[in-house]
């Protein structure tokens, strides 16, 4: 088993690391005061790490962000869920290592994501994403990020 320790979000290992080591199952370590998360290399975490590796090809792009809340009763569902519906050109992102937040960052906007409570993460097209945190026992945000890139 591989134990490594970041500081910061993939700044001493990412998914170019993993694929050379044939070691995805390897476990990873990010420290922040006082406090450890540990992750699971899976193939899911390493598509995480490589979306916000290729980030910056998106840097100057319309983005949208739509962003539900909802309480899994028996299963999810649109009409009960909370909608919120952002867009901004994105300038930067970046990893808040006080907290493990992964952000985006616009004009007068400002988006973060937890890195600890992400229980799913998918591309669902060309330049579109959608991650889904776990902020309780039945409390979810499911977050869709959708680029207007010209590539």
């Amino acid at each position: 088993m591989l134990l490594i320790k970041l500081r910061g979000f993939a700044s001493n290992f990412s998914r170019k690391d993993a694929e050379a080591q044939n070691n995805i199952n390897c476990i990873f370590v990010v420290k922040f005061p006082a406090i450890h998360y540990f992750y699971r290399m899976t193939e899911e975490n390493l598509k995480i790490l490589s979306f916000f590796e290729n980030i910056e090809k998106y840097y100057g792009c319309k983005t949208e962000i739509t962003e539900g809340l909802y309480s899994l009763q028996e299963s999810f569902d649109n009409h009960s869920t909370t909608w919120n519906l952002s867009e901004f050109t994105l300038i930067r992102s970046g990893y808040r290592k006080s907290g493990g937040r992964m952000m985006m960052e616009g004009e007068k906007m400002y988006f973060e994501i937890s890195a600890a409570l992400i229980v799913s993460f998918k591309q669902t097209g060309r330049n579109s994403f959608e991650f889904i945190e776990k902020y309780g026992e039945s409390v979810f945000r499911i977050t869709k990020i959708r680029f207007h890139y010209r590539y």
